[in-house]
């Protein structure tokens, strides 16, 4: 009887030095991100959101996002089907911000004060919606207007799809954090009333397809230099300044979109890639100058018909002039393949500039 407890007090005492070792030498086995790596993402639900995000999540029901909200790179956000997603208009309770770097430096919304006071989400978000249960990001306000909040940035391995994303500042939705990633998907959503870009990819290869795309400032899509070879296609592009601005050192496919309404219907701005398949018309251009309160872009502003240029002293009001509706723009630099575009209902079809 004694060599058997003997021997049962020899195998605990090896079972409690095993663990101590293990503790000792292995403390990353019990940190936070492994611990929800086994007990699975916190479940959000009717609250509050803001500030950093150190584990992954899932939102459901409704979600009020209160100021910046961002996660640390192992962590994920998935949004459920049919979660509100609502961040506070002009209110931001981090407080974070500088100004940014827009060309146009009198623009209201390129400023540190702006950005302090105007939500920002940088994270990796799969959100995927239902056709009858789509996820909805928008502004908090009983009056809703462009610029409510400022941008939603996607983080690498993102994937939007059945979502409506509406009322941005600088962005709807934007894949530039993500460097030069290809996993970021946008589809079968709808992007609106952003007051500069809907969709900014930067240099990334981001999906883009199935879209509805409508409202915004500058540009529906854009692409930036940095090498990427993003995919957009399918789209249906209408009421912005640009439908697509294509910059230099970018080389997107852009295929099979219907680009209607639009100042512009495709600026290849010294663009690679292939432009083909794709519909242009705009029988009566954008619906809207392209307006931030009191302030009229003078930059890019829309090529639309008419021109509202507000009745004041104010030299810093922009003013833009009346052009022509253009089909695409292209440069002596652009090298994109232009390729069975129909292009119909505007004062002229393709302009070479520079």
């Amino acid at each position: 009887m004694r060599k058997l407890l003997f021997v049962i007090s020899l195998i605990l005492i090896g079972l409690i030095f095993i663990i101590v070792f293990i503790i000792i030498e292995k403390p990353a086995i019990y940190n936070k991100t492994n611990i929800t790596e086994l007990v699975g993402p916190i479940k959000i639900h009717d609250q509050n959101i803001s500030g950093e995000i150190r584990e992954s999540q899932i939102w459901s029901g409704n979600i009020h996002v209160t100021g910046d909200t961002w996660t640390v790179p192992e962590a994920t956000i998935t949004v459920l089907p049919g979660t509100n997603i609502y961040l506070a208009a002009g209110r931001d309770d981090q407080n974070r911000g500088m100004a940014g770097s827009a060309a146009e430096r009198e623009d209201p919304i390129d400023t540190e004060e702006y950005d302090k006071t105007h939500i920002n989400i940088n994270a990796r978000i799969i959100a995927k919606g239902l056709p009858n249960q789509k996820i909805l990001f928008t502004s908090d306000a009983p009056e809703k207007t462009f610029a409510d909040w400022a941008c939603i940035s996607l983080n690498e391995g993102s994937i939007l799809d059945n979502t409506v994303v509406e009322y941005g500042g600088n962005c709807g939705l934007d894949s530039t954090v993500c460097g030069e990633c290809s996993n970021v998907t946008i589809s079968n959503s709808i992007i609106r009333h952003v007051l500069w870009g809907c969709v900014t990819l930067g240099g990334s290869s981001a999906t883009v397809i199935n879209n509805e795309i409508y409202d915004c400032g500058h540009e529906g899509v854009d692409t930036q230099s940095g090498g990427g070879m993003p995919v957009i296609r399918n789209n249906v592009i209408k009421y912005s300044a640009n439908g697509l601005m294509l910059n230099e050192n970018s080389f997107p496919l852009v295929e099979n979109n219907t680009i209607i309404d639009n100042a512009i219907g495709i600026n290849a701005w010294g663009s690679g890639g292939k432009i083909i398949n794709n519909y242009i018309s705009s029988p009566n251009g954008p619906p809207n100058d392209w307006v931030y309160k009191n302030y009229v872009y003078r930059r890019d502003a829309p090529r639309s018909h008419t021109n509202s240029c507000p009745d004041s002293d104010d030299i810093n009001l922009g003013c833009p002039e009346t052009e022509a509706r253009v089909g695409i723009i292209t440069l002596p630099t652009t090298t994109a393949e232009i390729i069975n575009n129909t292009i119909e209902n505007v004062e002229e079809e393709i302009r070479m500039e520079g």
